[in-house]
């Protein structure tokens, strides 16, 4: 990885190597075989929506069910 040897999977949540695993465990080349791309980025819902999220409340009766079903008060 990055011009270097392979030594291990990167477990982000404790920033260190699992030098354990093999390579087709590591979560990058499960994400690069499955979904073709080497990792995902942590978006929340508006900027993953973009200009659909101040659309999505003209759906006829979104608010209503999304308020009732989460307890969402605006």
């Amino acid at each position: 990885m990055r011009g270097e040897t392979y030594t291990g999977c990167y477990d982000i949540t404790v920033h260190q190597i699992d030098s354990t695993l093999e390579k087709n465990q590591c979560g990058d080349e499960i994400l690069l075989n499955v979904l073709n791309t080497p990792g995902l980025t942590r978006v929340n819902t508006q900027e993953h929506l973009g200009s659909y999220s101040s659309l999505i409340v003209n759906i006829p009766g979104i608010s209503a069910y999304y308020g009732e079903k989460f307890d969402i008060n605006s």
